[in-house]
């Protein structure tokens, strides 16, 4: 793609960063700030939570939680209040079916066998933690 092709679709603001990436111009003005880029950590930290968070249809209200379990190290007391967050929705899918990411992990079969508890929580946990 072109110079003049990335910069028709790119936004007014940007437009000096991508002239700046495309043209090789080392400005120190497209360098981004250590407040932009914590911005962006920030923004996509947050972006990753939600998505866990949408996969596994967790109510929104429940969302802090998992943006506290995934701020830091999954210590050994948040990844017990992880673990009984899991539990209780598990119970949930059992009693009522639904389309959601663990619905489909209680599902699923691996080798002819059934994912644990324990696989399970192992699994979501990965994602909160991963969503860091």
């Amino acid at each position: 793609m072109s110079h003049f092709a990335i910069c028709a679709h790119c936004p007014e603001e940007l437009r000096p960063r991508a002239d700046g990436l495309v043209l090789g111009k080392t400005d120190s003005r497209l360098i981004p700030t250590d407040e932009e880029i914590d911005m962006t950590t920030t923004d996509i930290r947050q972006n990753s939570i939600t998505a866990v968070c949408e996969a596994l249809d967790v109510p929104s209200e429940d969302w802090p939680l998992f943006s506290r379990w995934s701020a830091g190290p999954l210590t050994p007391k948040a990844l017990d209040e992880l673990n009984y967050y899991v539990d209780v929705m598990i119970a949930d899918r059992c009693r009522r079916s639904t389309d959601d990411l663990l619905a489909k992990l209680i599902e699923l079969e691996v080798d002819g066998e059934e994912l644990t508890v324990d696989d399970i929580r192992r699994f979501v946990a990965a994602l909160v933690a991963g969503a860091s």
